[in-house]
């Protein structure tokens, strides 16, 4: 045991900052190139992206995708979506993105069921089989070599807790039973083999603070501890174990720049000390790199942003070293 302990005190480490890096100086993310108000964000190969969203008028940013590289904490452009997307949720499977559903036209609130696969390899988009149902403010993630969209605003009076699924392979979607649960401008995460969906808001019942968990063996939603605030409009990414929650607006229609920390393993909520380091704001965009997550645009009323901030969660280093010790001891 004392040999253990040895190991325990001499291989791990407790690194990072936990918590929000400054809007200057070192660890600080430069703007992204353009508003991306309503985008979507998601993470390939190390590399973070962000595609649509809103610039406050009619124009070719809600075409615009961009990737962020942290080595050398830049942003570049890359191919445009083929058509103006916002409100879209997106979900990555073996190495592309799939960019689902949203509004096609920044004019009017008419959404759609058009996905568009981005190969980064490639750099191109192709149209994939669309979705069952139009949607816009649903949620997306990818796990157990299925891609999942669920929920959001829909033709359907139930379309809210529709769910269905897509395989790569034969290009087509499978609808599943409706869910138990209703939901929609909330925001999911996938943790250690199950997605997580929190907040949100339901059909004439106001925002929830909700936390609810798919498992993808029984395809069913189970119910987890409920959240610090009601949230919709947010971001959630799942880092080094935990869940955190971000920005979004609660139930009065406040708009929150509070961080809460989701521990799955006591199934509690606690809140980020401080707060997020750019204005309260909601529909921004996010994805992780490493054990960071990077939060991208949004906005508050009409007024879109294109700040980007990085927030470090605290992560064991030496981890494996000690398991290999473990197993030759």
């Amino acid at each position: 045991m004392d040999a253990v302990a040895y190991a325990l005190a001499s291989q791990l480490k407790v690194k990072g900052r936990g918590g929000w890096y400054p809007q200057s100086g070192t660890g600080s993310i430069p703007n992204t190139i353009y508003y991306h108000d309503q985008g979507v964000g998601f993470t390939i190969s190390g590399k973070g992206f962000v595609v649509g969203g809103y610039n406050g008028s009619n124009s070719s940013t809600s075409v615009k995708t961009e990737q962020y590289n942290q080595e050398s904490n830049s942003w570049s452009e890359k191919a445009n979506f083929p058509f103006y997307v916002r409100r879209a949720a997106a979900f990555v499977l073996n190495g592309k993105a799939y960019i689902c559903g949203g509004l096609y036209d920044l004019l009017s609130e008419t959404y759609s069921t058009r996905v568009y696969c981005y190969d980064p390899a490639t750099n191109t988009y192709a149209q994939k089989a669309n979705l069952t149902l139009a949607r816009r403010e649903h949620m997306a993630w990818a796990v157990n070599e299925k891609g999942y969209v669920y929920g959001g605003v829909t033709p359907a009076s139930d379309g809210s807790q529709q769910i269905e699924w897509y395989d790569d392979a034969t290009n087509t979607w499978t609808k599943l039973p409706n869910a138990s649960y209703p939901r929609y401008s909330a925001a999911s995460a996938v943790l250690d083999g199950k997605a997580y969906v929190f907040g949100g808001t339901i059909n004439g019942s106001g925002l929830v603070a909700s936390l609810l968990c798919f498992d993808p063996t029984t395809e069913t939603f189970s119910l987890k501890a409920y959240g610090l605030w009601t949230r919709q409009g947010h971001v959630m990414e799942a880092v080094g174990g935990k869940l955190y929650t971000t920005y979004g607006r609660d139930n009065d229609g406040n708009f929150l720049g509070s961080t809460d920390i989701y521990d799955p393993m006591s199934n509690t909520w606690d809140p980020v000390r401080g707060q997020g380091v750019f204005s309260s704001r909601s529909d921004a965009s996010s994805f992780v790199i490493g054990h960071s997550f990077y939060v991208c645009g949004g906005g508050v009323n009409v007024t879109p942003y294109n700040s980007a901030a990085r927030f470090e969660a605290s992560y064991l280093s030496g981890l494996d070293e000690l398991l290999a010790w473990l197993a030759a001891n």
